[in-house]
C-alpha cells in the first residue's frame, strides 16, 4: 500500500510541475519597419522582418497585437483574439485596435509593437513616430512644422 502511495505522490507532482512548463510562452522578436499609427481610428500598420523563432502562427483566431509606450509603461492599443481587423502575414500587419485603452498616444515617446500568437511573444525593437526616424502621421489638431 505503501509504494502505491509513494508511486501516486511523485506522479502527481512530476504530472503538476511539468505542466507548466508546457505551457510556457516562448519569447520571440522581430524588426519593425515602415510603420504608422493613427490614433484617431487606432490604425496600425508596420512591415515585419528577422521573425525569430521561425513562422508564426497567427491568425485572427489565434493572434493579436499590442503598442506600448515605455514612457507611458502601458499599452496604447490592443486587439483582441478572434478580432477582425486583425490581418497580419510574416511580412506585413494591418490592425486597427479595438481594445479600449485610456493610454494617451504621444508621438514622442518611445515604443515597440507586440505580437502574440498563443505560445510566442513576439517584441519588436523600440522606436518612435517622430521624424527623423519615420514619415509624419496626422493627429488632429497638430502640425510637424
Amino acid at each position: 500500500m505503501m509504494k502505491k502511495l509513494s508511486a501516486f505522490i511523485v506522479a502527481f507532482t512530476l504530472f503538476f510541475s511539468a505542466a507548466p512548463l508546457a505551457l510556457a510562452i516562448v519569447p520571440g522578436s522581430f524588426t519593425v519597419s515602415n510603420y504608422a499609427y493613427d490614433p484617431s481610428t487606432k490604425h496600425l500598420t508596420f512591415d515585419i522582418s528577422n521573425l525569430n523563432p521561425g513562422t508564426p502562427d497567427y491568425s485572427v483566431s489565434n493572434g493579436d497585437v499590442n503598442l506600448y509606450s515605455y514612457n507611458a509603461n502601458a499599452y496604447v492599443g490592443a486587439s483582441q483574439f478572434g478580432d477582425p481587423n486583425f490581418a497580419c502575414s510574416t511580412t506585413h500587419c494591418d490592425v486597427t485596435f479595438t481594445y479600449a485603452e485610456n493610454t494617451a498616444f504621444n508621438s514622442t515617446d518611445t515604443f515597440n509593437i507586440e505580437i502574440f500568437d498563443q505560445t510566442t511573444s513576439y517584441k519588436s525593437q523600440q522606436f518612435t513616430f517622430t521624424p527623423p526616424n519615420h514619415a509624419p502621421i496626422a493627429i488632429a489638431g497638430t502640425s510637424w512644422m
